[in-house]
């Protein structure tokens, strides 16, 4: 006596989308070219510590790859990491994004229960958004120092 299994549609596209998913992998053996990217984000002409840098590819400008990001220590200082976990950003330009991560840090009163105060941004908002950043840069190959320098006014 043979039991008969059914196929539930789900059930096949997860499949099918698995497979398809192996083989994109395997596919993508080549990944594009990085050059190390450094620099310093200031705010005002003073260091800014604690903001997330963010370079996006611009695909508008023919760049593709992944994002690169990092988070700048008390002297404002980054050093870009791609999402696949290398040291860089792919070559091209980029929009750049910033993100202030001090919204983000839990006091120890917090963690206790007490009342957080609101915190507002210290960076302006044209800073945070992809379609309104006015910071981009290209991004060549070898090593070099891209400092980013930002304006708390209009």
């Amino acid at each position: 006596m043979h039991s008969r299994r059914e196929t539930t549609p789900g059930v096949c596209a997860t499949a099918v989308l698995a497979c398809l998913g192996a083989i994109a992998v395997a596919g993508c053996g080549k990944k594009p070219p990085l050059a190390q990217v450094e620099g310093t984000v200031r705010l005002d002409g003073r260091p800014l510590a604690d903001a997330l840098v963010c370079f996006l590819p611009d695909p508008d400008r023919g760049t593709s790859g992944p994002r690169s990001v990092a988070v700048t220590d008390d002297s404002g200082r980054y050093r870009l990491r791609c999402d696949d976990q290398r040291d860089g950003a792919v070559l091209g330009w980029h929009r750049v994004l910033l993100e202030d991560m001090l919204l983000y840090s839990v006091s120890r009163q917090d963690r206790a229960g007490g009342a957080r105060p609101a915190l507002a941004s210290r960076l302006p908002a044209r800073y945070t958004a992809a379609n309104e950043t006015p910071l981009s840069f290209e991004i060549k190959p070898g090593t070099q120092t891209i400092d980013v320098d930002l304006k708390s006014g209009p």
